[in-house]
């Protein structure tokens, strides 16, 4: 059992085996909230062992790390052409915290208050305000993944709806209920 910042990180055999999803546990799972719970250990999972991967490769300490890590990130490597697979980061696992941040980004970035650094300054701004890393700020705005698009037109589409018909739009609420730690997760 290991505590780094305000996060727990599981013993090494929990990492490898979280790593290394079996079928059932994600493609094989009915329930959509236990998938999604999966592939959100399995990444946490691997971007820990990839860290400590990396680590001990700038320390020239490969030699110290345990073996069943090497061989696990180097097939990762070779699957990947030659490349270590980026790490996924700390996207909040949350995901109504996730859309908060998400329109607070797209209205601060849409204000053009920041116009001489565009997006950027807007960003790291909001990542200020909300205690956040701008990394992570970073990575909910631009998210590529279909399913988070979707939740993002479908929220924007609901609230110009609501507009439209005379309700005012809530205002984004940026404090969360429950503390986060730098990236935004709550677990």
């Amino acid at each position: 059992m290991a505590e780094r910042g305000n996060r727990y990180i599981p013993s090494l055999p929990f990492l490898l085996r979280d790593a290394q999803p079996t079928y059932g546990e994600l493609e094989g799972e009915p329930d959509a909230r236990r998938r999604k719970e999966n592939e959100r250990r399995r990444d946490v999972a691997r971007d820990e062992l990839l860290r400590r991967y990396v680590e001990a490769e700038a320390a020239s300490q490969l030699d110290e790390l345990p073996r069943s890590i090497r061989e696990l990130v180097e097939d990762w490597r070779r699957e990947n052409g030659g490349e270590l697979p980026r790490r996924k980061g700390g996207a909040p696992a949350d995901p109504h915290w996730r859309m908060s941040i998400y329109l607070a980004a797209k209205q601060a970035v849409d204000s053009g208050v920041h116009e001489g650094r565009g997006a950027i300054a807007s960003l790291e701004a909001l990542a200020d305000e909300a205690g956040l890393t701008y990394e992570s700020v970073r990575g909910v705005y631009y998210d590529k993944d279909p399913e988070w698009r979707r939740a993002v037109k479908a929220e924007i589409a609901r609230r110009e709806c609501e507009a439209s018909q005379g309700f005012p739009n809530e205002p984004v609420n940026l404090k969360p209920t429950r503390p986060f730690d730098a990236n935004g997760n709550n677990d």
